[in-house]
C-alpha cells in the first residue's frame, strides 16, 4: 500500500532546499512537493497516488526533515567545505555552500569593496570582514564623533559572533560594516576593527557605544587612542529589563526601573547625584541587598559610560542616546535577518551582502529623497531640505509666546531669554563660533542639540540673528541635512546608487539661506502631493460659498466651477463613460519593522 515505504531520498532533498528557501508551513512545503514530484520526478508519466508515502510524505515525515535540517544548521559553519575548498571551487559544485567560493566571487564582482577572510587553522581563528564603497562613504559622513559596536548574534541567534559596525545617519541607523569572529573575545575583537581601522585611514571616533561587555571596552578603547567607549542605551535597558523582570528579584519592577531610567536621563551633576538618592532611600533597594549589589558594581560604578550629565558635548551622541532610543531599538533587533538564523556560514553571510545591507542602502536612499519636498509658508526656508524630525523639532519650538521683551542681548551671538512658565527664571545661550558648537542652559538643548524655543525665539524677534549665524561646524553636521548625493536624481548619481532613473531630474539646492526672502528654484512634486492640495483648496472653497450672500459672486464662481469640471473631464481616465480611478498604493514606513 506504500505505507511504511522510506521517504524519497530526492523528495527529502527538495524539502531540505524548500527549507533552506525560507518555506516553514508544512502545507507549503506539500504544495511544493505536489509539484515537484508531477513535473520533475514523473515528467510525461502518470504520477502515483498520493497514498504514496514514498513520494507524498506525511506531516509528521517533513516536521521530522525540517527538524534535522535545522539541528544541522545550528552547528554547521562550513568548516568541512573550507578546508576542502580548493578543489571544490575548480569544480564550481556546491558554490552556495563555500565561503571561500562566494568570497573569491564577491570580490571579483565588487573590485571596489572591501573583504577580508582568514580561514581556521591551528594557529589563527577564523576571521571574516566585509565593507562596501557605499559603507565607507556612511562611515566618512557620520562616523566621526560616535560608531556603535552591535553584537547581532545575541539577537537572532546566530551560533557564531556576527558583529555589525553601525552609525546613525541622518535618516536612520545603518550598517557600515560587518565582521564575523570565531569567538567574541578582546583580542578577536581587535582584530576586527584594526581591520576596518586599516580600510579607513582617517576613521577616528571619539565614542564608540558598546554593549556592557568587558571585550568590547577593552578592544574598542585599545584600537582608538583617546576614543572612549560608552554603553548603547538600547542595550543597557534590555539589560535591566531582564535582570529586574526574574522573579523573586525585585518586588516593585515598574518603579526600579524608572528610578534607574532618571538616574540614566540625568542631565546635570546634580540632576544624577539626587536621582541616586531617590533610588537609595526607595523601599525596593532598602529590602533587596541583591539589587543593591548587581547595580553598584555592575552599573553604578561605570556611570560615566551611560548617564548622560557624564558624556561630551557632542552632537551626535545627544541624537545617537537621547532622540533615537527606538530608531536603535528597530536596528538592533534585526528582524530582517531572524528567518535566516538556521542558514550555513556561507549561506548568513550572502544573505548580508547581498540582501540585507542592500536593502539598507535602499531605505537610507529613499528617506533622504523623500525629505526632499516642497513645503508649505508655515515652515521657515532655512529648514528646507533637512531630514523630517529635525523640522518637527524645531517647529515645535517656535510655537511659543515669546516676545521681543523676553530677549536680551549680552553680547555678539550670546543672549538671555527669559522662561515662558517662570518669570524668575531665564536662559543663556550662544550662537557659536567657528571650533565650538551653540548651546544653551535649557534641559531641551541638553537632551537634544537642536534649537530650542529660546534659540527659535532669537530667530523670530532679533534682527540679523537667524539660522546663518550658528557655528558653521553645527549649521553644515551631516545629521542636520539632507544628504545631496541621494537627492541628486541624474543619471551618473543613479547609476552609483542602482536607482531607477527619473523622467525628471531633481538637484538638491543649498542649504544655506542668506536671507528669510530668498526663494529656492521650483521643484517637481508628485502627483499625490498635488492631489492632496487640491482636495484642501477644494474644501476651503466650499466653507466660503456657504457663507457667501452675493448673488452675482455666486453666479460667476457656478460658471468657473462649471468650466472647471468640463476641463478636468476631459483629461481623466475613463472607461465606457466611466471615470477611472487611480488604484491607492499601500505605504510603509522605510524605517519601521
Amino acid at each position: 500500500m506504500g505505507e511504511m515505504e522510506p521517504v524519497d531520498a530526492r523528495v527529502e532533498q527538495q524539502v531540505v532546499e524548500l527549507r533552506k528557501q525560507g518555506v516553514r508551513k508544512v502545507s507549503e512545503l506539500k504544495r511544493h512537493l505536489a509539484q515537484f514530484v508531477t513535473a520533475e520526478l514523473f515528467k510525461g508519466a502518470s504520477p502515483p497516488p498520493v497514498s504514496r508515502r514514498r513520494y507524498y510524505p506525511s506531516e509528521k515525515d517533513l516536521r521530522n526533515i525540517m527538524a534535522k535540517v535545522k539541528d544541522q544548521a545550528r552547528h554547521r559553519i562550513d568548516q568541512v567545505n573550507l578546508e576542502h575548498v580548493t578543489s571544490l571551487y575548480k569544480k564550481r559544485k556546491k558554490r552556495l555552500y563555500l565561503l571561500q567560493g562566494l568570497f573569491e566571487e564577491w570580490r571579483a564582482a565588487t573590485p571596489e569593496d572591501k573583504f577580508h577572510l582568514r580561514l581556521r587553522t591551528e594557529d589563527a581563528s577564523f576571521l571574516f570582514c566585509h565593507q562596501t564603497l557605499w559603507q565607507m562613504r556612511l562611515l566618512r559622513m557620520y562616523g566621526a564623533d560616535v560608531c556603535v559596536f552591535d553584537a547581532a548574534y545575541r539577537t537572532i541567534r546566530y551560533p557564531l559572533p556576527l558583529c555589525f559596525l553601525c552609525v546613525r545617519t541622518n535618516v536612520c541607523y545603518s550598517v557600515v560594516g560587518v565582521m564575523v569572529l570565531q569567538e567574541e573575545t578582546t583580542e578577536a575583537i581587535k582584530e576586527g576593527l584594526e581591520v576596518f581601522k586599516c580600510w579607513n585611514a582617517d576613521w577616528r571616533p571619539a565614542s564608540f557605544m558598546v554593549d556592557c561587555n568587558a571585550a568590547e571596552i577593552r578592544a574598542v578603547e585599545s584600537v582608538f587612542e583617546g576614543t572612549k567607549a560608552l554603553f548603547s542605551d538600547f542595550h543597557r535597558e534590555k539589560a535591566w529589563d531582564e535582570w529586574i523582570q526574574k522573579e523573586h528579584r525585585v518586588a516593585d519592577k515598574e518603579d526600579a526601573l524608572a528610578k534607574l531610567k532618571a538616574i540614566a536621563t540625568s542631565l546635570t551633576t546634580q540632576q544624577y547625584e539626587e536621582a541616586v538618592k531617590a533610588l537609595m532611600a526607595s523601599h525596593t533597594w532598602e529590602q533587596n541587598p541583591a539589587f543593591q549589589s548587581w547595580f553598584s558594581d555592575t552599573w553604578l560604578s561605570k556611570a560615566k559610560r551611560w548617564v548622560s550629565a557624564f558624556k561630551e558635548e557632542t552632537l551626535n551622541i545627544a541624537i545617537i542616546t537621547n532622540h533615537e532610543t527606538e530608531h536603535q531599538n528597530k536596528l538592533f533587533k534585526h528582524k530582517y535577518l531572524e528567518d535566516y538564523r538556521d542558514r550555513t556560514l556561507s549561506e548568513m553571510l550572502d544573505i548580508v551582502t547581498h540582501m540585507y545591507i542592500p536593502e539598507l542602502r535602499r531605505t537610507y536612499t529613499e528617506a533622504n529623497v523623500r525629505s526632499y519636498r516642497q513645503y508649505d509658508s508655515s515652515v521657515p526656508p532655512f529648514l528646507w531640505d533637512r531630514p523630517t524630525d529635525v523640522i518637527q523639532h524645531i517647529t515645535s519650538c517656535m510655537d511659543s509666546s515669546l516676545s521681543e521683551g523676553h530677549v536680551v542681548k549680552l553680547g555678539d551671538g550670546v543672549f538671555r531669554v527669559k522662561s515662558e512658565t517662570q518669570e524668575d527664571q531665564s536662559y543663556e545661550l550662544a550662537f557659536g563660533s567657528y571650533d565650538s558648537l551653540p548651546s544653551c542652559q535649557c534641559d531641551d538643548w541638553r537632551r537634544y542639540k537642536l534649537p530650542c524655543k529660546h534659540f527659535c525665539a532669537v530667530f523670530q524677534k532679533v534682527p540679523g540673528w537667524m539660522w546663518q549665524q550658528l557655528s558653521l561646524k553645527y549649521r553644515e553636521h551631516p545629521l542636520l541635512n539632507l544628504d545631496a548625493t541621494c537627492c541628486s536624481m541624474t543619471p551618473d548619481s543613479v547609476d552609483e546608487w542602482g536607482m531607477e532613473v527619473v523622467s525628471e531630474s531633481v538637484t538638491c539646492k543649498d542649504t544655506q539661506v542668506t536671507s528669510d526672502c530668498d526663494s529656492p528654484p521650483r521643484k517637481r512634486v508628485s502627483k499625490s502631493y498635488l492631489r492632496k492640495k487640491c482636495v484642501n483648496l477644494t474644501k476651503q472653497l466650499m466653507d466660503r460659498i456657504y457663507t457667501t450672500e452675493s448673488q452675482d459672486t455666486l453666479e460667476e464662481l457656478s460658471e468657473t466651477l462649471g468650466r472647471l469640471v468640463k476641463g478636468l473631464t476631459s483629461v481623466c481616465g475613463s472607461e465606457d463613460g466611466m471615470l477611472h480611478l487611480e488604484a491607492k498604493r499601500v505605504r510603509v514606513s522605510s524605517c519601521t519593522d
